[in-house]
C-alpha cells in the first residue's frame, strides 16, 4: 500500500512512514499472535470504507465485501472497524469518527484492539490513497496521505476522570469531550456489567443480578484503570466516566495519569437536586440502573473535591 501511494507522498514521509510500519509490525507481532489465540482474527467484511457503507431502513447497511480473496477477509476485527474510523476523520468528520470507535468499544468489550488500531487505520488510509491514485483522483489520494499521516502520531497522553451524582450529566459531557479530543471513554456502567457478563442496557435485576455491591464497585474501578492505562500506553486519551465520589478513586486515577505521565484533569457536573431527581425518574435506554433510591444514598455519601484537586477541576454546571 505504502508503494503505491508514494506518488501522494513527499519523499521524507515516504521515508518515515516506511520506517514507522516497518518498526510498528515488528513491535506488534505478539500482539498480533495473542489476538489471533484470543479469536479476534474472523472473517469480516474486509472493504468497510464509506463508499460501502449506507443508512437503509433505518441503520446502517454495509455491502460490496471481499468475495474473491479469503485472505482478505479474514483479519483481525480490528482492521474492519479501524476502515470506517479512519474514513470518517479522513473526510472531515472526527467527531463520528469517534463517536463510531467508542461505541463499537462499549457493545464489543475489545479494548484490546487499541494496541493495533493505530496500525491498521494507517494501512487503511495508505490503500484508499492508492486507489484514489489508480482513478486519477489526487485531491482524495493527498486527503489520504496525510490521514496516514495523521495516524501515525500519538497524542498527549491525558486522563480525564468525571465526577458528579447519578444525572448531573457526565455521559452527556464525556460524550461531547471524547468528540470534541479524540478520547477513548470507558464506562463505569458499561464495564460492570461485563463483569457480570451481561450486555449494556440489560438490566441487572431481571437477570437476578446484585451488581451495585461495594465488592462489586472496587472491581470495576480497577477494570477501568486498568483498560486506562492500556489505552492511554496505546496513545490515545481516555475518559474514565464514572461518579468518582469518593477521594480514593480519584487519588487511584491520579496517580495512574502520573504514573504514565499524563496530564490530569477532573471534570466535575453539578446540577440542584430536584433536577437530579428529575432526570433519574425519566431515564430511559441507558446503561444506568441508577434510581431514585440510589441517587439518595450516593447523594449523602460522596466526598467532596479537596482544595488540592481543585486545581484540575473543570466544572460543568447542569444546562
Amino acid at each position: 500500500a505504502l508503494q503505491g501511494a508514494s506518488a501522494a507522498l513527499q519523499p521524507v514521509d515516504q521515508n518515515a512512514l516506511q520506517a514507522w510500519l516497518l518498526r510498528e509490525s515488528h513491535r506488534l507481532a505478539p500482539c498480533w499472535a495473542a489476538r489471533l489465540a484470543a479469536g479476534r482474527i474472523r472473517e469480516c467484511h474486509g472493504d468497510l470504507h464509506l463508499d460501502n457503507l449506507l443508512w437503509q431502513g433505518g441503520g446502517p447497511a454495509a455491502f460490496d465485501g471481499i468475495e474473491f480473496d479469503p485472505a482478505l477477509r479474514w483479519i483481525d476485527v480490528a482492521d474492519d472497524i479501524a476502515f470506517p474510523v479512519m474514513d470518517l476523520a479522513a473526510r472531515g468528520r472526527p467527531d463520528l469518527a469517534w463517536r463510531l470507535l467508542n461505541r463499537w468499544l462499549d457493545h464489543t468489550g475489545d479494548h484490546g484492539a487499541l494496541g493495533v488500531l493505530r496500525f491498521a487505520a494507517v494501512y487503511r488510509a495508505l490503500v484508499r490513497a492508492q486507489v484514489a491514485l489508480l482513478r486519477a483522483d489526487a485531491p482524495a489520494a493527498a486527503r489520504y496521505a496525510l490521514a496516514a499521516r495523521e495516524w501515525m502520531q500519538s497524542d498527549a497522553p491525558r486522563l480525564t476522570v468525571m465526577h458528579g451524582l447519578p444525572g448531573s450529566g457526565k455521559t452527556h459531557v464525556s460524550q461531547r469531550l471524547l468528540e470534541q479530543q479524540g478520547a477513548i471513554r470507558l464506562r463505569a456502567d458499561v464495564e460492570r456489567k461485563r463483569l457480570f457478563g451481561i450486555g449494556m442496557l440489560d438490566n441487572s435485576r431481571n437477570a437476578g443480578l446484585d451488581i451495585y455491591t461495594a465488592a462489586a464497585g472496587r472491581r470495576t474501578y480497577a477494570r477501568l484503570l486498568s483498560r486506562a492505562a492500556f489505552a492511554l500506553r496505546a496513545g490515545y486519551p481516555v475518559i474514565l466516566d464514572a461518579a468518582h465520589l469518593h477521594r480514593h478513586q480519584r487519588d487511584a486515577a491520579h496517580a495512574l495519569a502520573r504514573r504514565l505521565g499524563a496530564a490530569f484533569t477532573i471534570a466535575s457536573c453539578e446540577a440542584p437536586m430536584d433536577v437530579l431527581r428529575e432526570r433519574v425518574r425519566g431515564r430511559q435506554g441507558d446503561a444506568s440502573e441508577a434510581d431514585l433510591a440510589v441517587l439518595e444514598v450516593l447523594a449523602g455519601a460522596g466526598q467532596p473535591l479537596g482544595k488540592a484537586e481543585l486545581a484540575f477541576v473543570e466544572r460543568y454546571p447542569a444546562g
